[in-house]
């Protein structure tokens, strides 16, 4: 059997394994009837809000998604013309060195293409954030934060590939399974690790004095079942006017986060309903069950890609395929 002939079949057992162990885990972990006896009867729009405040609101929710839209189709257009195309394979074919530098430089010049490509469409989202009053901070705050995240993408994807390539060096044949178990245990170290290494990255966390607000959390976080290690305040107004709270984090790692405007902006009923929401998505473990989610679709791309790699690509004219 041929180098790329046993590619195909472990890719396709890789591919087969990835997409059962997908389904089992969104049939068995996924709360496809979350209320009790059937969803309440919707609210209306009307009785709450303003006609106004709804088209203020319409208004917002449109744009919002034409601009989010327009910046995933361009990105997505971009890098598969890019990915698949000659101007990437000559740019590709040009560089030297290590093996795992080209592909560092190849990472770190598509994820720059991409952010270029789509800046407008961020610039228009932030303008309209603004414009309705939901978004706070200097022009160059935001630069700073587009920094940030340009450079946590090119850590993050090239340690990914620079993974997946190894194993292709090293198992030229079995390189589907390894690489896709070794994507799927790279997602769960990911989400283990997320609040510690990569939220400190955007945001400064401190420990919520002792006080009656934090008793009060800690209290709620125990009635429900949930092991809290401690109750962080992140600085989110200098992006947001939005309130919010989160849970993240596995084991000693769980931590409560309130924003700090919902802290001192609101009274301790709302910020304590704001909390049990999100505490609720720890008690029934959303967040382990998105990332085993998130590790099965892994190891199914990684299939996939085995089988996309399989096939064999038609050569130049005069060459034999």
């Amino acid at each position: 059997m041929d180098d790329r002939a046993a590619v195909r079949r472990v890719a396709l057992g890789t591919v087969l394994l990835g997409a059962a162990a997908f389904v089992l885990l969104a049939v068995a972990r996924v709360p496809w009837h979350p209320v009790p006896g059937g969803l309440p009867d919707p609210v209306t729009a009307s009785s709450v809000f303003t006609p106004a405040e709804i088209e203020r609101g319409e208004h917002y929710a449109l744009w919002g998604r034409i601009w989010s839209w327009s910046r995933l189709a361009v990105s997505l257009g971009v890098a598969a013309w890019l990915g698949f195309g000659l101007v990437g394979r000559r740019w590709v074919a040009r560089l030297r060195g290590w093996w795992w530098v080209r592909i560092v430089l190849v990472v770190a010049g598509l994820a720059l293409v991409g952010e270029l490509v789509t800046l407008p469409f961020g610039i228009a989202l932030r303008r309209l954030g603004l414009d309705e009053g939901l978004v706070t901070g200097t022009w160059a705050e935001w630069g700073v934060d587009q920094a940030k995240g340009y450079l946590v993408t090119v850590v993050s994807t090239s340690v990914a590939v620079v993974a997946l390539v190894a194993c292709m060096r090293r198992l030229p044949r079995l390189w589907p399974a390894v690489a896709g178990l070794a994507a799927a245990l790279l997602v769960v170290l990911g989400s283990f690790a997320y609040p510690m290494v990569v939220e400190p990255v955007f945001n400064r966390f401190e420990s919520l004095p002792d006080g009656p607000l934090r008793a009060e959390v800690l209290a709620l976080a125990e009635a429900e079942g949930v092991r809290v290690d401690d109750v962080l305040v992140a600085d989110a107004s200098r992006r947001t006017t939005t309130l919010n709270a989160y849970v993240s984090g596995f084991g000693n790692s769980r931590r409560v986060v309130l924003y700090d405007n919902l802290v001192s902006g609101s009274p301790t009923a709302e910020t304590l309903s704001v909390v049990a929401h999100e505490l609720a998505h720890a008690k029934y473990d959303d967040v382990l069950t998105g990332t085993l989610l998130g590790a099965a679709g892994a190891a199914l791309g990684v299939g996939l890609l085995g089988l996309v790699l399989a096939v064999p690509r038609r050569q130049r004219a005069g060459e034999r395929v």
